[in-house]
Order: C-alpha cells, then sequence, then structure tokens
C-alpha cells in the first residue's frame, strides 16, 4: 500500500485533555495516493477503557489533511 498506521492506539490519562504519545502514520508512497491537491485521513476514537467516561457520538473524529 501507500500508507500504514503504524502506532494506532494512544493513552490520554484521567484528567488531561490529550496524549503524551502519538499515533504513527507512515505514507511509504505519495504518488499512489492519486491526490493533485493532498490526500486526507480521518481517524475515529473508537475505544475507551474508562468505563466511568462516555464516547461522543459526533466529536470523537480527526481529519488530517496531507499535502505533496
Amino acid at each position: 500500500g501507500s500508507y500504514q498506521l503504524k502506532k494506532n492506539t494512544v493513552t490520554i490519562k484521567a484528567g488531561t485533555y490529550e496524549s503524551a504519545d502519538s499515533i504513527h502514520l507512515s505514507v511509504t508512497d505519495f504518488s499512489k495516493l492519486k491526490a493533485t491537491k493532498g490526500h486526507g485521513f480521518a481517524l475515529r476514537l473508537s475505544n475507551i477503557s474508562n468505563k466511568q467516561v462516555e464516547l461522543s457520538a459526533n466529536m470523537n473524529y480527526l481529519f488530517l489533511l496531507l499535502k505533496n
């Protein structure tokens, strides 16, 4: 493929709004994406291990736009 999501999980500690670690998206061949103005990736928050926190149904996406 033209890209690979090498690290796809992060932990957001209680009382914080961001993670200390990061996901890792590796683009191996940008030309294969066939995007003249860039390429968009939609990433979705899909799991929360703390059952006291509710997963939002409409605020759980991150859109990443890569431009060559």
